[in-house]
């Protein structure tokens, strides 16, 4: 079998960008320089084969034939991950792991075959040995609580009681159930360490938040007293049926847990009753001993929800009673003070903040936005023109409100090419080449994400070249942005797939440029991107979706798999955001949500006045669709700019978005 690097994507040179006034051939586009070509590690045909045969017999059982084999391939990138294969077959062979280990330490396989044999080791109580490989590992292997436990058991076998006690104490708190800490569990609830009260702390814990583990404190009952367990099963009570609040004026209030089973049931009962939660908070918790610390969590619960659901002022004053506010508390009150459009209490959000979230772009817009509505007219022109100065969206709408031209500029990446060579050679980047090359794209991802997290910032730079000359143009849109580096616009707004993109913008009477904002957010131009969900291709469309375009434009349905097209998908995509931008009256932000949380959402989104659509956009209840449709209208607007066009102005995206928009359409 011949193998190639594997390719995802074909980088074209050229793409319109308007379609309204400017005849297609009359368009030109930005010159894009051409790349030199960079080759790839030279691995002979024969060497792959014997790898592929190696790794067979590996998987076979057959040892003798497969390290026959492995003489041959020293030389091979791949031998280090052949060698971990090998090691961790048998991890009673001390000396040669930890040889291995030694030898390669920073290597994905090394990482790997450690956290197993730290395992192997827990597991045969070597915790001398467990100890000395613990301290060496990674932190991210570290942080694993049931290596945490296994640690702090190590600890207490070897003489370390105190510090491993005080570790065990740790891990109690945590709230989380694991087999692995049931050992040093044993001892911790043996010593002096141990009360009731941690017991408590312990149920509070587990059945705190969206991982709640109801299971654990109904075991925790056994370390309570006859008169506690009562108050146990009335907690668990609560948190399953937490509308049995509504008669919490019957309980015994002098008992010291029952705020907190009151404050427990507000926290449960808003997820399904929001309103009822507040009621019964604001009328009941007087009765009650809370400590501030569980007042603030539920004033806090609250606040954000309502402000998600559009409750804005009842947000407002809620959160305002927060007495220690963090930054994801301010967040919530600021956008709730948008949503009422108060920009008095905008303002007192805004200096809510802390140091270094008053320097992030996203708030210093709002507070050069709530100076120009509250009369600071030069405080508001500075902020907006220090802002102009950079290229995000943020920095788009503030150019716009200065009527300053926007700053765009392809300023490559600052590195040579011996610095991409250099990198090119590096062990770990031969790896991922190679798996690229056997067409083992998912092994080849994660050992590039691993390369990219080690390496420096120039070395992530030179690695994002790297991909582009791979004509990988999604994994060096990502790697690119590791890097932090934003001026290298070839690299992070790549350009394909343009005759279909442009064919079928014209035809739905779309701009270009906003279908491809949404590939670029979508896929970033990969043909066989799949989602969790079920999405597929360059448009990320769901296969019930597709059946549904494919009906209305009088097509037969071939299959699913035909998303994975790329004339089919880009023509259902397209076909859809027109839809749904004629639904939302030509509103690109409304339609860019509806492709996203769909049109219901939407809907239900409207305001009840009208409202700034820069407004509506900050104070969409979903991170994830808020952050999609600024970038959708920023991605516009960089394409248009790499086709030397300026036709497109952010500000043409930001009519006031008015009352129940669509509600009925």
């Amino acid at each position: 079998m011949k193998h190639k690097i594997f390719v995802q994507f074909v980088i074209v040179t050229c793409l319109v960008l308007s379609c309204s006034e400017v005849p297609v051939e009359e368009i030109t586009p930005m010159p894009v320089k051409k790349v030199q070509s960079v080759e790839l590690p030279v691995v002979s045909e024969e060497q792959r084969q014997i790898f592929l045969q190696a790794e067979q017999l590996l998987l076979q059982g057959e040892d003798d034939a497969f390290l026959a084999q492995m003489q041959q391939l020293k030389s091979y990138p791949l031998y280090s991950y052949l060698q971990a294969k090998w090691l961790k077959k048998d991890l009673t062979q001390q000396v040669e792991i930890e040889s291995f280990l030694n030898a390669h330490n920073n290597n994905r396989y090394a990482d790997s075959l450690r956290q197993d044999w730290l395992y192997f080791l827990a597991k045969n109580q070597r915790w001398t040995r467990f100890i000395k490989n613990y301290q060496t590992t990674t932190a991210a292997d570290t942080h694993k609580i049931p290596l945490q436990c296994y640690f702090a058991q190590a600890q207490y076998s070897t003489g370390q009681q105190e510090q491993a006690l005080t570790l065990a104490q740790e891990l109690w708190l945590k709230g989380v159930s694991q087999p692995a800490c049931l050992p040093i569990f044993s001892a911790f609830q043996q010593s002096a360490h141990f009360t009731e009260d941690l017991v408590w702390q312990r149920f509070r814990s587990a059945l705190r938040g969206k991982k709640a583990n109801p299971q654990l404190p109904a075991q925790l009952k056994q370390y309570l007293s006859a008169d506690a367990q009562q108050t146990a099963d009335l907690w668990l009570k609560v948190y399953n049926s937490p509308a049995l609040i509504v008669n919490s004026a019957q309980w015994d209030t002098q008992n010291p847990h029952a705020g907190d089973i009151f404050a427990q049931g507000v926290d449960r009962l808003a997820y399904s009753r929001l309103q009822n939660a507040v009621v019964i908070w604001e009328s009941q918790q007087s009765k009650f001993t809370i400590s501030s610390e569980t007042a603030d969590y539920i004033n806090q619960r609250l606040g954000v929800a309502l402000s998600a659901a559009g409750y804005s002022g009842y947000a407002h004053a809620r959160l305002m009673k927060v007495s220690t506010l963090d930054d994801h508390v301010n967040h919530a009150l600021i956008r709730a003070a948008l949503r009422e459009q108060n920009w008095t209490h905008v303002d007192e959000a805004l200096s809510k903040l802390s140091a270094t979230e008053k320097t992030v772009d996203r708030w210093q817009y709002w507070q050069a936005r709530a100076w120009a509505e509250l009369g600071k007219t030069t405080e508001a022109q500075l902020a907006f023109a220090a802002l102009a100065k950079k290229s995000n969206f943020f920095a788009l709408l503030a150019a716009d409100k200065i009527q300053q031209p926007y700053q765009m500029q392809n300023v490559p990446v600052p590195v040579t090419e011996e610095e991409i060579a250099e990198v090119q050679q590096q062990t770990n980047f031969r790896i991922a080449a190679e798996w690229f090359a056997l067409g083992r794209k998912d092994e080849a991802l994660r050992q590039w994400w691993y390369n990219v997290k080690k390496a420096e910032p120039k070395q992530v730079m030179a690695a994002a070249k790297i991909a582009q000359r791979w004509q990988m143009v999604k994994l060096a849109a990502f790697t690119i942005a590791k890097a932090e580096y934003w001026q290298d616009l070839e690299l992070r707004f790549p350009i394909a797939y343009q005759q279909d993109i442009t064919h079928y913008a014209l035809k739905n009477s779309l701009d270009p440029a906003l279908v491809f904002g949404l590939i670029r957010q979508e896929s970033v131009f990969d043909e066989h991107a799949g989602s969790q969900v079920g999405a597929r291709g360059l448009m990320q469309i769901m296969p019930a979706t597709g059946r549904h375009i494919a009906k209305q434009l009088q097509e037969p349905w071939r299959s699913d798999a035909s998303l994975y097209e790329a004339d089919t998908n880009i023509r259902y995509g397209v076909y859809y955001y027109k839809q749904l931008l004629d639904k939302f009256r030509g509103q690109a932000a409304l339609a860019a949500a509806g492709y996203n949380a769909g049109p219901g959402r939407v809907k239900q989104w409207q305001p009840n006045q009208t409202m700034p659509m820069d407004i509506w956009i900050e104070t969409i209840p979903f991170n994830e669709t808020r952050h999609y449709v600024s970038m959708v209208l920023s991605n516009a607007l960089f394409y248009q700019y790499r086709m030397n066009r300026d036709m497109l102005k952010m500000s043409d995206f930001m009519a006031d978005v008015q009352p129940f928009l669509g509600r009925n359409q």
